[in-house]
């Protein structure tokens, strides 16, 4: 997965030279060669793209997978490192909006449970883990114990019940050490086999719907954005050419301000409203979308912080009045549209840190509709991370199945893959330039790396009644069981009672015998 336009590697001039003089081709990639570098280095070919040198450290970000609480992709995601080039389309970098949600660690999300399922699955599993349970009881119970049967099947339909209140708690809002006794295990397999069930409805999860957390959809133009109501949270600089601008006062600067026609105040001002800044808690999970700069909000001053100061620098570490410098100050005119800001305790949506130069020029070239309106080729590309809710059996599951995904058998499969695709997407627009067509679909391409149409996302089908697939036949199956066995006890009951009365009948006649 490319977090760029064109990912940053770690290389030297000479392994390029080294590479190129082997002849590594585009679909010619030995046991020994990485395929990044062929992949580059087409590019490379193509369009005449140089590496230039950084001076400033580029932190790990989600790479070729989603991102999860493995300790693996942990690691990658929050540790800084060192990078002495980057690639760049056209001289200029550009790096799309990825947006991760936050989900709160200690949180008892009972009502997820009510909310999910529709009333006719709700009524579906409420019948399945009866037969169940009729199923269960059955073989544990004579044929002249029903109400015995009737107990059992309670207490089997509650500890079905108990597991998917676990499955939504966290482990230490119980505050108790389960024992793997009986019921513990009975529980623990129960809800291996339910998510088996449920997850079968839709790819790419580990665990259930209850569990995962969708993010919204892509916003097409600048209309839908706005009412998205997107949490945006931006980096207080961002580094062109080496220098740092401070970004929301660059976008005010160069958008906001002489742009006669277009209406950028009144986008600025609805688009304020959705705009929350990160509170100093949550420093360490954002910093991997910060070129070594200062968050806005993220400081020692916490959720106080002066924003009006950080909006009014033009980078971290310097402090300029505003009489004194004319842009900074025809923006304040404007700034009194983020002073009422909120900050949340949990904010739900960061945005990783974007090129002002970049959007200006899509704004520019789409006028009210920077995002180029297509199926298949969006400007903004989302990346949606394994969001997993923190539960009572997140610890038991999730790290070893995070770190089977993640083992590298599948990840350098769609690393290779991935690089080819987006090598085909810019040799495409490289000839489409030549033939001096119309601006919008390769700009598009140019400015989002790879073309969506391929859509790996976790975004699971709606758990209706109409897409049960499997489990509705395992319903059918548990309802036809439960149904058969309800029978076989009447059956049993009425029978005993006639043989009953069969037996006091010859009871009775061998008496008067």
């Amino acid at each position: 997965m490319l977090g760029r336009s064109v990912e940053a590697l770690k290389y030297r001039t000479d392994e390029i030279n080294q590479y190129e003089a082997l002849g590594c081709g585009l679909y010619k990639v030995g046991l020994k060669t990485d395929p990044n570098i062929c992949g580059i280095l087409a590019i490379s070919k193509a369009l005449n793209v140089t590496p230039f040198a950084t001076d400033y450290k580029i932190y790990g970000h989600i790479k070729f997978g989603m991102m999860s609480y493995a300790d693996y992709n942990e690691q990658v995601f929050l540790t800084p490192s060192s990078s002495k080039y980057e690639w760049s389309t056209a001289a200029e970098h550009f790096e799309p909006f990825v947006y991760i949600t936050v989900v709160d660690k200690a949180s008892l999300n009972i009502s997820a449970l009510w909310r999910t399922f529709d009333p006719s699955t709700w009524g579906m599993l409420v019948s399945t883990f009866i037969g169940l349970a009729t199923l269960f009881a059955a073989t544990t119970s004579s044929r002249y114990e029903v109400m015995r049967t009737r107990l059992i099947n309670l207490r089997f339909t509650f500890v079905l019940f108990t597991a998917i209140l676990l499955e939504q708690s966290q482990l230490t809002i119980w505050k108790v050490k389960m024992r793997l006794n009986t019921v513990s295990k009975v529980i623990i397999i129960t809800w291996i086999f339910a998510a088996i069930i449920i997850s079968s409805l839709y790819r790419g999860t580990i665990f259930s719907y209850l569990t995962t957390s969708v993010p919204p959809p892509i916003p097409g133009t600048t209309k839908d954005l706005v009412e998205s109501s997107y949490f945006l949270v931006t980096t207080t600089s961002y580094h062109y050419q080496g220098k740092p601008y401070s970004t929301l006062v660059g976008i005010l600067n160069e958008m906001m301000v002489g742009k006669p026609g277009v209406d950028f105040p009144l986008f600025y001002k609805e688009l304020a409203e959705n705009v929350h800044f990160i509170p100093a808690s949550h420093a360490q999970i954002v910093k991997a979308h910060c070129a070594a700069t200062p968050l806005l909000a993220v400081s020692s001053h916490s959720n106080r912080h002066d924003r009006h100061s950080t909006l009014s620098s033009p980078g971290p570490g310097t402090r300029k009045k505003p009489g004194k410098d004319p842009k900074i100050q025809t923006t304040q005119n404007h700034l009194h549209i983020f002073q009422n800001v909120s900050v949340p305790d949990n904010f739900a949506i960061i945005g990783s840190q974007f090129d002002v130069d970049t959007l200006k020029k899509l704004m520019e070239t789409f006028a009210t509709a920077f995002v180029q309106k297509s199926s298949t080729v969006h400007t903004f590309l989302n990346r949606t991370p394994w969001v997993i809710r923190r539960n009572f059996f997140l610890r038991l599951f999730q790290p070893a199945l995070a770190h089977l995904y993640e083992s590298g058998l599948y990840t350098r499969w769609r690393k290779h893959s991935e690089i080819l695709h987006v090598s085909g997407e810019f040799l495409n627009v490289h000839e489409l330039v030549k033939k001096e067509e119309p601006p919008h679909n390769y700009l598009a391409l140019l400015f989002s790396g790879l073309n969506t149409q391929e859509n790996h996302s976790l975004t699971p089908k709606p758990l209706s009644f109409e897409v049960f697939d499997s489990a509705f036949v395992f319903y059918i199956l548990c309802t036809a069981g439960s149904i058969a066995v309800f029978m076989t006890e009447w059956f049993f009951f009425i029978f005993s009672k006639f043989v009953l009365n069969i037996e006091r009948k010859n009871m009775v006649g061998t008496a008067r015998i």
